[in-house]
């Protein structure tokens, strides 16, 4: 009786296929499963920060005044760091710098924003500071008090300013991706960029960055309606680069 077997030419071919199949195929499932766990944290994150935020509204019905408005006191290290530190109650704290006023990047820093595999961006430093004190909770996520951005005016007054990191210290460390800006308004409520709503100039994965350490900024407002920014037939989080 006679047996058959496969050439060793036959093996490579079909070990070859199978690379290459592999190679088309497995980029996509793993880029699909981050942005998944990516999506399942912002909307973890999203849910933690605005229950604390109303919780802090019931003890201060003019957050934005008391920090950023005409209830605030002047320019100084205890002034920027005071939201910080008062924000940080209404969180279970496990890493407490909220009164580190001029470097944070021993917890993370906005410096570390210098990843190489994600080039749409500028990862270079922000030019928004956020060194006025961070923390992080008991889930990893930290928060980088930004205190006031200046003039930001689509109400009244200021805005207080704050950057979450949904996953902490782990990657991508991108904004965007792990890494989305938010408002507390005149009205105490979570806001997306309040000076461009709509603006996807400050959200842009398409082309490489014109706008310096902006883009980005305003991430948040499609991350929240899970509609990609150039494209309002596609969903955002399926569809991150």
């Amino acid at each position: 009786m006679r047996s058959f077997a496969f050439t060793l030419a036959e093996v490579l071919i079909t070990l070859g296929i199978i690379g290459v199949v592999a190679a088309l195929t497995i980029p996509g499932l793993l880029r699909d499963y981050r942005n998944k766990v990516l999506k399942e944290q912002f909307n973890t994150a999203y849910s933690i920060v605005n229950e604390a935020t109303k919780r802090m509204s019931l003890d201060n019905p003019d957050i934005m005044n008391t920090y950023c408005g005409t209830n605030a006191s002047n320019n100084t290290l205890e002034a920027r760091t005071k939201f910080g530190k008062d924000f940080s109650k209404y969180f279970d704290v496990i890493i407490d710098q909220t009164s580190q006023g001029t470097n944070i990047s021993k917890l993370y820093g906005i410096r570390s924003l210098n990843q190489p595999n994600y080039k749409k961006f500028d990862k270079g430093p922000d030019g928004n500071g956020f060194n006025d004190g961070a923390f992080v909770i008991k889930n990893g996520m930290i928060i980088l008090n930004g205190h006031c951005w200046i003039g930001a005016s689509n109400k009244k007054g200021q805005h207080v300013e704050f950057l979450i990191d949904t996953n902490g210290t782990k990657g991508p460390n991108a904004l965007g991706y792990d890494l989305f800006y938010f408002w507390i308004d005149n009205e105490n409520k979570i806001v997306t960029c309040p000076q461009i709503p709509d603006n996807t100039r400050y959200c842009n994965f398409l082309t490489e960055d014109t706008t310096g350490a902006h883009n980005g900024v305003n991430c948040s407002t499609f991350a929240l309606r899970n509609q990609f920014p150039q494209d309002e037939t596609k969903t955002y989080w399926e569809n991150l680069p």
